[in-house]
């Protein structure tokens, strides 16, 4: 399967995730930083907003320089997915395994090294989306009828992951 079986494009750079034709079709809400936040036990959820301002998914905010588990909410807060990292990481990458609202599992997502490259595939094998990091822009490629859940949790592992990436130590220097 080539990315012409892949006609969806978004990209996402910065706080905004924009579609093929230009369009915004979310921004990220990142938690604000303060001294009060920073020693508080509840954890903060990143949240993607639509452009008429309301909430579509929100995710965990990333704490760690890992994908270890994560939970996809839509709006009213209801569980959509769960993504949870297989085994340890190796060179190559990771295995995250996803699952929906009830725990049935959905498929897989390969996670290439340091979280530059992801690739999802369903139960049977067939790829439903990719996405690449390049200078500071994710280009996602997605089926055209992906699921809706399975859209949800491959966008949070890349908004995870770009959580990641921020995080790095180059990005403070």
């Amino acid at each position: 399967m080539s990315d012409a079986d892949l006609p969806r494009l978004l990209l996402l750079s910065g706080d905004r995730i924009i579609d093929s034709a230009g369009e915004e079709t979310a921004r990220i809400v990142r938690p604000r930083w303060s001294l009060r936040t920073m020693f508080s036990r509840t954890q903060e959820e990143v949240r993607l907003v639509r452009p008429d301002g309301t909430t579509w998914l929100s995710l965990p905010q990333q704490t760690e320089q890992d994908i270890h588990s994560l939970w996809v909410k839509n709006a009213d807060g209801d569980r959509l997915a769960t993504v949870e990292r297989r085994g340890g990481r190796g060179l190559t990458g990771s295995t995250l395994d996803v699952a929906d609202a009830s725990g049935r599992a959905m498929g897989t997502i390969a996670a290439g090294n340091a979280h530059q490259s992801f690739e999802a595939r369903d139960l049977l094998g067939d790829r439903l989306a990719t996405a690449s990091l390049a200078a500071h822009t994710w280009t996602l490629r997605l089926r055209r009828e992906m699921p809706g859940a399975w859209e949800a949790a491959f966008l949070a592992v890349v908004v995870a992951a770009e959580e990641i990436q921020a995080m790095a130590p180059e990005n403070f220097a």
